[in-house]
């Protein structure tokens, strides 16, 4: 049963890749692997995540090929990775081989994980590094907790908040008396023996090691990144809804059909609050804290300094839930059955959604644009976007377009550092032209003197299409025929 579930995991994460277009964050992904290894750490440094990731799939596409299925394949390996490390780990908190059949299911089958496990960016490896990592901890691995710790660190900034909580668990199993509150539960470890526990050096070396070293390699860069950042950053401020919109997806993707969206949000919510409360009364102290202490690490980061809370950065705590979920609901059959109802909606209706949804979503006005580009550019012809958006996104798309991007203006730094913007080729001095096509998309981040110079650009221009016009997104393309 167990290998037909990897079957399953690996077939539906490999199933239409590459169907729905890059947006912005893939696309960002892929120009970077266009670059030589040289401009591709200028553009690294100048990011606002550390450089694992993109190392490791700039090394793989050297040998694979630079296309939108070869990136996403990344991701996927490693989220079938996630599959199978839970059914493993899951044998350290749950008895039956029931409750772990379902946790794997579940970490196989919610449409949060095969969202990410389709999308070019670092999470699915962020995921596979943590409960892999989690798992050596258990086993007082210390060398690979070493080696996992220090590739958290340099895959994500949430890798310093991961790290944390995989110290406090494991300074916990070292304890000469571990906080082991429910043997009977708590399956792993209840034939431990003060002589097996590791020497405290070997406990700290495997976490000071990649600390010191990600100190002396990244935090300078981090610090650069942090200044340049500081309260001009994309993520909004800590509010209760941020809050349970991170909650929601855990177990939601963002291709939840709108009709459902109110009973899917609601049902999310219900097994998350459910998981917390029986893991409460049942004392899963340490899987509640694997759980809630990112949360609150983030958010008091975020109250202290600059939001940080990033939903997608909890997608390694989510399998971890899947795990508090599956030891509470396999208790009883009234349990199960009831779980049933509350889950089954969410995995047929949202896997589907999400082979369905994304090409539509994620395309944005990019195919429409590309199109028109295609029938209508002539040699000499100017592409200017409003911002990085619809730069990155449609460079990807038409990697032989110049495209410049219009000079920052009010409190915006734009989505990307002039030192990236620089590594990937765009230009803000734009030149004289005939003709110049004017890519815009504006949102509530936007500033006014953006909006501002817009309308200008676009009074003088002819409007081609408007693919999207609303309070919080507008999309279209000018094509402007006069002299620069």
């Amino acid at each position: 049963m167990i290998y037909l579930l990897f079957l399953i995991a690996t077939i539906i994460r490999f199933y239409r890749l590459d169907a729905a277009p890059y947006w912005y964050d893939e696309a960002f992904t892929g120009l970077l692997m266009r670059l030589d290894l040289p401009a591709l750490l200028d553009a690294i440094a100048g990011d606002t995540h550390p450089p694992l990731y993109y190392l490791l799939v700039w090394l793989v596409t050297r040998v694979i090929g630079v296309g939108a299925w070869q990136i996403r394949a990344i991701s996927a390996v490693f989220s079938v990775g996630c599959v199978v490390i839970v059914w493993f780990l899951s044998a350290d908190y749950l008895k039956s081989k029931q409750a772990r059949l379902l946790a794997t299911a579940l970490t196989a089958l919610m449409p949060a994980q095969l969202w990410f496990a389709q999308e070019a960016r670092m999470y699915s490896l962020l995921s596979f590094e943590f409960l892999l990592t989690l798992y050596f901890v258990n086993r007082r691995k210390f060398l690979p907790v070493a080696i996992g710790v220090t590739a958290l660190l340099f895959t994500h900034n949430y890798g310093l908040f991961y790290a944390f909580v995989l110290f406090l668990i494991a300074a916990k199993r070292e304890l000469p008396h571990p906080l082991i509150v429910s043997t009977d539960r708590y399956y792993g470890f209840e034939k431990w023996q003060p002589e097996d526990r590791a020497r405290p050096k070997d406990l700290l070396l495997s976490f000071v090691i990649p600390v010191f070293l990600y100190a002396v390699i990244w935090l300078p860069v981090l610090f650069s990144q942090m200044r340049e950042i500081h309260g001009n950053y994309w993520i909004m401020p800590v509010t209760p809804g941020a809050v349970l919109y991170v909650v929601q997806m855990l177990f939601l993707s963002h291709a939840t059909p709108e009709p459902l969206q109110a009973l899917f949000i609601m049902l999310a919510y219900g097994l998350f609050t459910w998981s917390i409360v029986e893991g409460l009364f049942e004392k899963q102290l340490e899987l509640l804290a694997i759980i809630l202490a990112p949360f609150v690490l983030a958010v008091c980061v975020s109250l202290l300094w600059q939001p940080v809370l990033l939903h997608r950065a909890f997608l390694p705590i989510a399998p971890v839930v899947y795990i508090l979920l599956s030891g509470v609901i396999t208790k009883s059959k009234l349990k199960f059955m009831f779980s049933s109802i509350l889950i089954t909606p969410i995995l047929v209706i949202g896997l589907a959604a999400v082979y369905i949804m994304p090409p539509v979503m994620k395309a944005e006005y990019v195919d429409r644009i590309q199109s028109i580009l295609n029938q209508g550019y002539e040699p000499g012809d100017v592409v200017l976007a409003t911002n990085d958006g619809p730069a990155v996104t449609l460079k990807w798309a038409m990697p032989e377009l110049q495209i410049y991007v219009m000079p920052n203006c009010g409190n915006d730094p734009g989505a990307l550092s002039n030192k990236t913007r620089q590594a990937l080729g765009f230009q803000q001095t734009i030149p004289a032209a005939k003709r110049v096509w004017f890519i815009y998309a504006l949102g509530p981040l936007s500033t006014q003197c953006e909006h501002d110079l817009a309308d200008k650009i676009k009074s003088l221009s002819s409007e081609l299409i408007t693919v999207e016009d609303n309070p919080l997104k507008t999309l279209g393309i000018y094509l402007y025929e006069q002299s620069w």
